[in-house]
């Protein structure tokens, strides 16, 4: 790949209509949509909302009846077929692989065949992809839901290096979708796993009874209940190893309140001022907080609102949206306040603030947290149905040994993650400076 910018004189410019090895086509008629009846089995029907941006999802693809499907003859889709969504979520755009079969789509979507001795299908893929064709087709948007008329999109012009530089240019995107999608593979995989780890770590714990030399099961988790019953003793949360505790949040804290909810307009600072971190319920994420949307308050107006001042170790809670997500105020934080959370103020000698975080954030935890759900319409959590919320409390040596592998596991989660917005980022720039020619390909 050559640094100079490439020659735009290769160029051509079509439009999507002068490309087409066939007519654009839909489903048709919205008349034909009371046709529509699924199946538990017959032949596969796409979505719009299945088409991403680059692949076709395939987990939740629906069925109809393969006599209805001989009917919607126009929305047929065959291996090789570009399908983009037109109506509602705009600009997705994916090749069908042929893996289901023959298939059918949903009125949302246009079917697009392009002649391939102008255009690479895949190469196509990423102009449409790109930002500058998007905003192309924002500006002939039409009502609500938003739409884009087939006209329209028959009529956008774009810009076409020669087919051989297409099909180079598809293969480095290509590559770098291809390294997107086995991280996101990676974080998949290691995030089942530490649900895996996790719920065991909740219901069986780690075995530190004796010593490694003389207990071979050390440090590793417990036997199941099926397979060592003796080791257990059934309580309010059901079967437990005999060596923990059951105990009511409000047995393992000194304080818990919620954060400041009186002002309707709190006394922000400006870009340039000096500020004090505000939470809201959306900066809590399972086991972390999220940082890059959070607002400043003025430190006089921190100060007045004591009540709702964080420290180091304390668990905010979220009261409604994502309801009791959980997480711990990190070390080195600085000062801080918030609105609409449950701030516990947790006795560390008993309990580990981030093992109860990672308990109430683990589906065992979430699960039980939604029987304390309170409201008929916006469900929300309260002060009082927490402090009686039961969690088992293991030794604080059980506990640290948990959080070691846990965070272990969730490093993995982490650094693969960061590791795919560089691939995100790559990919961006890559299509800027590709797509346009501002860098040629060799």
């Amino acid at each position: 790949m050559s640094n100079r910018p490439a020659s735009l004189d290769e160029w051509d410019s079509f439009s999507i209509k002068e490309i087409l090895s066939a007519p654009l086509r839909d489903f048709g008629s919205f008349s034909l949509t009371n046709l529509i009846e699924f199946v538990e089995d017959g032949v596969p029907f796409i979505k719009s909302e299945s088409v991403k941006q680059g692949f076709i999802e395939k987990k939740n693809i629906s069925f109809i009846n393969p006599d209805v499907h001989k009917k919607l003859h126009k929305s047929v889709v065959r291996k090789g077929d570009i399908l983009y969504t037109k109506i509602g979520a705009l600009g997705r755009v994916a090749i069908y692989d042929g893996s289901l079969g023959e298939c059918n789509s949903n009125a949302a979507t246009v079917k697009i065949n392009v002649d391939e001795s102008k255009v690479d299908p895949v190469y196509f893929c990423y102009i449409l992809m790109s930002e500058p064709t998007f905003r192309e087709f924002e500006k002939n948007i039409i009502s609500t839901p938003p739409r884009i008329n087939l006209g329209d999109i028959s009529a956008l012009k774009l810009n076409f290096p020669p087919l051989e530089n297409q099909k180079k240019i598809a293969l480095v995107l290509s590559t770098v979708d291809n390294l997107i999608d086995q991280t996101q593979n990676l974080i998949d995989k290691y995030t089942a796993v530490k649900q895996g780890m996790m719920a065991d770590l909740f219901s069986r714990g780690i075995d530190l009874s004796g010593k490694a030399d003389t207990n071979e099961n050390y440090g590793q988790l417990r036997p199941s209940f099926e397979d060592a019953p003796e080791l257990y003793q059934e309580t309010e949360l059901g079967w437990v190893p005999k060596d923990w505790e059951v105990v009511k949040i409000d047995d393992i804290s000194t304080q818990m309140t919620n954060g400041f909810v009186g002002v309707a307009t709190p006394h922000y600072a400006n870009e340039n001022e000096v500020g004090i971190r505000y939470l809201y319920g959306n900066n809590v994420r399972a086991d972390k907080l999220e940082l890059d949307t959070v607002l400043k308050i003025k430190p006089e107006f921190h100060q007045k609102l004591q009540k709702s001042q964080l420290k180091h170790g304390d668990m905010l809670t979220v009261q409604s949206g994502h309801i009791g997500t959980t997480a711990i105020v990190p070390e080195n934080f600085g000062e801080a306040n918030c609105h609409a959370l449950i701030i516990t103020r947790l006795i560390q000698s008993k309990i580990l603030p981030e093992f109860l975080s990672f308990y109430l954030n683990s589906a065992i935890g979430m699960n039980r947290m939604e029987e304390i759900f309170v409201g008929s319409t916006i469900k929300h959590v309260n002060v009082k149905e927490l402090k009686s919320f039961l969690v088992p409390l293991p030794s604080i040596g059980e506990q640290k040994s948990a959080l070691d592998k846990i965070i272990g596991a969730r490093k993995l989660i982490d650094d693969e993650t960061r590791y795919l917005e560089k691939l995100k980022l790559k990919k961006k720039g890559l299509m800027q400076d590709l797509l346009t020619g501002k860098v040629k390909v060799n």
